[in-house]
Protein backbone atom coordinates (compact mmCIF):
# COMPACT_ATOMS: atom_id res chain seq x y z
CA UNK A 1 0.00 0.00 0.00
CA UNK A 2 2.97 2.30 0.38
CA UNK A 3 4.53 1.59 -2.99
CA UNK A 4 2.53 4.11 -5.07
CA UNK A 5 3.65 6.94 -2.78
CA UNK A 6 7.31 5.91 -2.86
CA UNK A 7 7.86 4.76 -6.47
CA UNK A 8 10.96 6.33 -7.97
CA UNK A 9 12.69 5.27 -11.18
CA UNK A 10 16.40 4.56 -10.64
CA UNK A 11 17.93 5.46 -13.99
CA UNK A 12 21.30 3.85 -13.29
CA UNK A 13 19.69 0.50 -12.46
CA UNK A 14 16.82 0.84 -14.92
CA UNK A 15 14.21 -0.17 -12.31
CA UNK A 16 11.57 1.37 -10.10
CA UNK A 17 12.40 1.41 -6.40
CA UNK A 18 10.11 1.91 -3.45
CA UNK A 19 12.42 2.97 -0.66
CA UNK A 20 10.44 3.55 2.54
CA UNK A 21 7.29 1.86 1.25
CA UNK A 22 6.90 -0.12 4.48
CA UNK A 23 6.43 2.97 6.66
CA UNK A 24 4.47 4.78 3.94
CA UNK A 25 2.08 1.83 3.79
CA UNK A 26 1.05 1.99 7.44
CA UNK A 27 -1.37 4.95 7.16
CA UNK A 28 -3.31 3.66 4.13
CA UNK A 29 -3.37 0.14 5.58
CA UNK A 30 -4.73 1.51 8.88
CA UNK A 31 -7.41 3.53 7.06
CA UNK A 32 -8.44 0.43 5.11
CA UNK A 33 -8.45 -1.83 8.16
CA UNK A 34 -10.45 0.68 10.19
CA UNK A 35 -13.18 0.40 7.55
CA UNK A 36 -13.25 -3.40 7.20
CA UNK A 37 -12.03 -4.89 10.49
CA UNK A 38 -13.55 -4.46 13.92
CA UNK A 39 -10.80 -6.28 15.78
CA UNK A 40 -7.87 -4.48 17.38
CA UNK A 41 -5.65 -7.58 17.50
CA UNK A 42 -6.10 -8.22 13.76
CA UNK A 43 -5.46 -4.58 12.92
CA UNK A 44 -2.31 -4.47 15.09
CA UNK A 45 -1.04 -7.72 13.56
CA UNK A 46 -1.47 -6.51 9.98
CA UNK A 47 -0.02 -3.06 10.66
CA UNK A 48 3.05 -4.62 12.29
CA UNK A 49 3.50 -6.87 9.26
CA UNK A 50 3.15 -3.91 6.88
CA UNK A 51 5.62 -1.75 8.78
CA UNK A 52 8.25 -4.41 9.49
CA UNK A 53 8.19 -6.68 6.41
CA UNK A 54 11.27 -5.19 4.77
CA UNK A 55 13.50 -5.27 7.82
CA UNK A 56 14.34 -9.00 7.98
CA UNK A 57 15.71 -9.13 4.44
CA UNK A 58 17.54 -5.83 4.92
CA UNK A 59 19.19 -7.34 8.02
CA UNK A 60 20.21 -10.39 5.99
CA UNK A 61 21.55 -8.36 3.08
CA UNK A 62 23.48 -6.10 5.45
CA UNK A 63 24.90 -9.03 7.44
CA UNK A 64 23.42 -7.64 10.65
CA UNK A 65 24.86 -8.65 13.99
CA UNK A 66 22.81 -10.88 16.27
CA UNK A 67 22.04 -7.96 18.59
CA UNK A 68 20.49 -6.03 15.66
CA UNK A 69 18.29 -8.95 14.66
CA UNK A 70 17.32 -9.45 18.31
CA UNK A 71 16.18 -5.81 18.47
CA UNK A 72 14.33 -6.27 15.17
CA UNK A 73 12.50 -9.42 16.28
CA UNK A 74 11.60 -7.70 19.53
CA UNK A 75 9.64 -5.17 17.46
CA UNK A 76 8.00 -7.87 15.33
CA UNK A 77 4.87 -9.28 16.96
CA UNK A 78 4.88 -12.67 15.17
CA UNK A 79 8.37 -13.69 14.08
CA UNK A 80 7.51 -16.92 12.29
CA UNK A 81 4.65 -15.30 10.37
CA UNK A 82 6.99 -12.47 9.38
CA UNK A 83 9.45 -15.00 7.97
CA UNK A 84 6.69 -16.53 5.83
CA UNK A 85 5.68 -13.07 4.62
CA UNK A 86 9.23 -12.06 3.74
CA UNK A 87 9.83 -15.35 1.93
CA UNK A 88 6.73 -14.81 -0.19
CA UNK A 89 7.84 -11.21 -0.82
CA UNK A 90 11.14 -12.52 -2.23
CA UNK A 91 9.55 -15.20 -4.44
CA UNK A 92 11.44 -13.99 -7.52
CA UNK A 93 14.84 -14.52 -5.87
CA UNK A 94 17.03 -17.43 -7.08
CA UNK A 95 16.26 -20.62 -5.14
CA UNK A 96 19.73 -20.93 -3.59
CA UNK A 97 19.69 -17.33 -2.35
CA UNK A 98 16.15 -17.75 -1.01
CA UNK A 99 17.20 -20.93 0.84
CA UNK A 100 20.21 -19.10 2.28
CA UNK A 101 17.97 -16.27 3.47
CA UNK A 102 15.41 -18.65 4.97
CA UNK A 103 18.09 -20.56 6.90
CA UNK A 104 19.71 -17.34 8.13
CA UNK A 105 16.52 -15.61 9.24
CA UNK A 106 15.12 -18.77 10.85
CA UNK A 107 18.37 -19.17 12.79
CA UNK A 108 18.19 -15.56 13.95
CA UNK A 109 14.60 -16.02 15.13
CA UNK A 110 15.71 -19.10 17.07
CA UNK A 111 18.56 -17.11 18.67
CA UNK A 112 16.11 -14.34 19.61
CA UNK A 113 13.66 -16.81 21.15
CA UNK A 114 16.47 -18.44 23.16
CA UNK A 115 17.70 -15.05 24.32
CA UNK A 116 14.32 -13.82 25.57
CA UNK A 117 13.68 -17.14 27.32
CA UNK A 118 16.69 -16.60 29.60
CA UNK A 119 16.24 -14.80 32.94
CA UNK A 120 16.01 -11.03 32.68
CA UNK A 121 16.07 -8.14 35.14
CA UNK A 122 12.62 -7.19 36.37
CA UNK A 123 11.10 -4.84 38.91
CA UNK A 124 11.48 -7.35 41.71
CA UNK A 125 15.23 -7.52 41.04
CA UNK A 126 15.54 -3.74 41.22
CA UNK A 127 13.63 -3.67 44.52
CA UNK A 128 15.83 -6.44 45.94
CA UNK A 129 18.82 -4.38 44.88
CA UNK A 130 17.51 -1.62 47.14
CA UNK A 131 15.96 0.72 44.59
CA UNK A 132 12.62 2.27 45.40
CA UNK A 133 9.79 1.76 42.87
CA UNK A 134 9.04 4.87 40.87
CA UNK A 135 8.54 6.29 37.43
CA UNK A 136 12.13 5.51 36.42
CA UNK A 137 11.56 1.77 36.90
CA UNK A 138 10.02 1.25 33.47
CA UNK A 139 13.02 2.99 31.89
CA UNK A 140 15.44 0.78 33.82
CA UNK A 141 13.53 -2.37 32.90
CA UNK A 142 13.48 -1.28 29.25
CA UNK A 143 17.23 -0.59 29.38
CA UNK A 144 17.83 -3.98 31.03
CA UNK A 145 15.82 -5.65 28.27
CA UNK A 146 17.88 -3.92 25.55
CA UNK A 147 21.11 -4.97 27.27
CA UNK A 148 19.74 -8.52 27.47
CA UNK A 149 18.91 -8.52 23.74
CA UNK A 150 22.44 -7.26 23.14
CA UNK A 151 23.81 -10.40 24.75
CA UNK A 152 24.26 -9.42 28.39
CA UNK A 153 23.27 -11.91 31.07
CA UNK A 154 20.96 -10.97 33.92
CA UNK A 155 23.95 -11.01 36.30
CA UNK A 156 25.92 -8.63 34.06
CA UNK A 157 22.99 -6.24 33.82
CA UNK A 158 22.54 -6.33 37.60
CA UNK A 159 26.25 -5.58 38.07
CA UNK A 160 25.96 -2.66 35.62
CA UNK A 161 23.04 -1.21 37.59
CA UNK A 162 24.77 -1.78 40.95
CA UNK A 163 27.81 0.15 39.75
CA UNK A 164 25.66 2.94 38.32
CA UNK A 165 23.75 3.42 41.57
CA UNK A 166 26.72 2.78 43.87
CA UNK A 167 25.20 -0.38 45.33
CA UNK A 168 27.76 -2.94 46.51
CA UNK A 169 27.64 -6.33 44.85
CA UNK A 170 26.31 -8.86 47.34
CA UNK A 171 28.69 -11.54 46.07
CA UNK A 172 31.67 -9.18 46.39
CA UNK A 173 30.63 -8.30 49.95
CA UNK A 174 30.29 -11.97 50.85
CA UNK A 175 33.75 -12.70 49.46
CA UNK A 176 35.20 -9.73 51.33
CA UNK A 177 33.50 -10.76 54.58
CA UNK A 178 34.87 -14.27 54.27
CA UNK A 179 38.33 -12.78 53.75
CA UNK A 180 38.07 -10.78 56.97
CA UNK A 181 37.07 -13.84 58.97
CA UNK A 182 40.34 -15.56 58.18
Amino acid sequence: MGKPATAVFNESKGVYQNIGHEEAGVAPAKAFLDRVVNNTATRDYVLNMVEMHGKPYTAFAGKARVSRTNYMFDDIKHGEDMIYLTLSDKHNMPDDKLAEYEAWISDRLHIYEETVSKPQVGGKDLIEMGLKPGKEFSGLISEAHKLHLGGQSKDNVMTTFRHRFGIPDVQEDAANDEGFNL
